[in-house]
């Protein structure tokens, strides 16, 4: 992953929206090269998450926070602990919402 275009990313916002706050979620996968770039962009003052943290056990179980086993991309499980991060993380508010609650999914699943 090339930082520069995160640190871009943030320059333009700043620029554009003086006094926000910036934070990236990085969907790390556990490696020696995602420490690395976390610590880079941290370096830069940019807030970095860990998809790692954000879903602790998504190197052990991805398909549960994916469409299909065929396409990994985030399912509706994974945008909803996702977003009650932010809420709870970032935003710093309670995420009681009864819309953003977590659906529970069995272990081997992928809903």
């Amino acid at each position: 992953m090339d930082i520069a275009i995160v640190i871009a990313a943030q320059r333009a916002l700043l620029n554009k929206y003086p006094g926000i706050e910036f934070h990236f979620i990085y969907w790390d996968n556990g490696t020696d090269q995602d420490k690395t770039i976390e610590n880079q962009l941290q370096q830069k003052g940019i807030k970095v998450h860990l998809i790692s943290d954000i879903l602790p056990d998504i190197h052990k179980r991805r398909l549960n926070y994916a469409i299909s086993e065929f396409d990994h991309h985030p399912n509706l499980k994974a945008n909803k602990c996702i977003a009650h991060y932010i809420i709870r993380n970032i935003l710093h508010e309670s995420d009681r919402s009864a819309d953003l609650k977590v659906p529970q999914v069995a272990s081997g699943t992928n809903h």
